[in-house]
């Protein structure tokens, strides 16, 4: 996005840049730019001075407890963290948030969404990450064996791999969750 690590405050030409990027709304950055005042990086008027401030994962999950008890929470921060570093920026949160909001196009957030589930970031869902998903979705749900677990990632990727290459490609992917209306909804918070 676009601010200087010196920008002293959110003015006017920092949040116009920020609704032409985002798909927040001008009341939706300022709560959270108000969020991130609130922690420990403020000046003693309580204006964040350095929007380039990383500030670590563990208090952006006390500020969003959607993210806090999200299975996928370690990879939903490595995915929005500019530097993968385990810190997030103002601009990352936006990002974040931006994405998560009510108004951002369902093909924008499952090309998220297929980050996210990439777990082992090789550009295509296979099996293992299938698998990974899985297991975080149920994990402490009562059990499932593994040939359970191997026929639910076989049927998704029967349904999912219309290239037939044994793994999902991110066009895939992203076409089959356009064809699930309650995708958008799920993978939205308000803030």
């Amino acid at each position: 996005m676009g601010s200087s690590p010196s920008s002293p405050v959110l003015t006017k030409e920092v949040m116009e840049e920020y609704l032409l990027l985002t798909y927040l709304s001008e009341r939706e950055i300022f709560r959270l730019y108000t969020m991130l005042c609130s922690l420990c990086t403020v000046d003693f008027n309580g204006t964040l001075r350095n929007f380039a401030f990383r500030f670590p994962v563990t208090s952006i999950e006390q500020l969003f407890p959607e993210l806090m008890y999200n299975p996928f929470k370690d990879r939903i921060f490595r995915v929005f963290s500019s530097l993968r570093d385990g810190k997030m920026s103002f601009e990352d949160l936006l990002d974040l948030c931006s994405v998560m909001s009510e108004n951002c196009p369902a093909q924008v957030k499952a090309a998220y969404a297929f980050q996210i589930f990439d777990f082992d970031e090789d550009n295509c869902i296979g099996e293992q990450d299938l698998t990974e998903a899985l297991n975080r979705l149920i994990g402490g749900f009562g059990s499932v064996t593994s040939s359970q677990l191997s026929r639910i990632t076989n049927t998704l990727l029967g349904k999912m791999d219309f290239t037939k290459s044994g793994s999902i490609g991110e066009t895939e992917f992203v076409h089959a969750l356009g064809k699930m209306p309650e995708f958008s909804i799920a993978f939205s918070f308000r803030l």
